[in-house]
């Protein structure tokens, strides 16, 4: 019976220690008073800082978040659908958008969330194997006010073997930080 308890013990320990750190900032006076909002989601322009093949970074990042919110009841969408719009109002495709450049944007777009955000991924070469840290910082604008409404960041570092399945991971918690804090402003 000892042991049994002993390995529960120790399976929860295990598997409650994250190799990442998540901090959210929300405005919740914004979340409270849009209780209810329809959960779209527009996916802006994503600055991927990484070592080796960025393109291919870049693209298991953007698809991983995609997938991720989907299956949590998310309509998801991206910026470049909108590159009339934003070579009509004078806006870059190819970097963030400012704040004010997000106000611009503002009631242009039909999703209820934009995000922006910036991937940092850094590879310290060490014996016996290499570290990585990485970085995941995602700004949430309402996209009818252009009203920036919230940040989540998720840090790792020291991660030995960090690959596409590491990409992954760190994304499905992004989504679930979103998603509870939709939950928690949809009460």
């Amino acid at each position: 019976m000892l042991r049994k308890w002993l390995t529960f013990i120790l399976l929860v320990i295990l598997t409650s220690c994250s190799p990442y750190k998540r901090y959210r900032t929300i405005d919740d006076n914004f979340w409270k008073r849009n209780r209810g909002a329809e959960p779209t989601i527009n996916i802006g322009y994503l600055d991927i800082q990484a070592a080796g093949d960025s393109r291919k970074t870049r693209t298991n990042l953007m698809s991983s978040i995609v997938f991720h919110l989907k299956s949590r009841g998310f309509s998801v969408t991206d910026l470049r659908d909108y590159s009339g719009l934003l070579e009509g109002k004078d806006l870059p495709q190819t970097r963030r958008l400012s704040d004010k450049e997000v106000l611009l944007l503002a009631g242009s777009i039909k999703e209820r969330f934009l995000f922006q955000g910036v991937y940092q991924e850094t590879t310290q070469f060490a014996i016996p194997a290499d570290l990585t840290s990485v970085s995941l910082a995602i700004s949430v604008y309402d996209a009818r006010t252009g009203k920036h409404v919230g940040e989540f960041r998720l840090y790792g570092t020291e991660l030995k073997d960090y690959n596409l399945l590491s990409v992954f991971n760190l994304t499905e918690r992004f989504a679930d930080d979103f998603h509870s804090a939709f939950q928690e402003g949809s009460k």
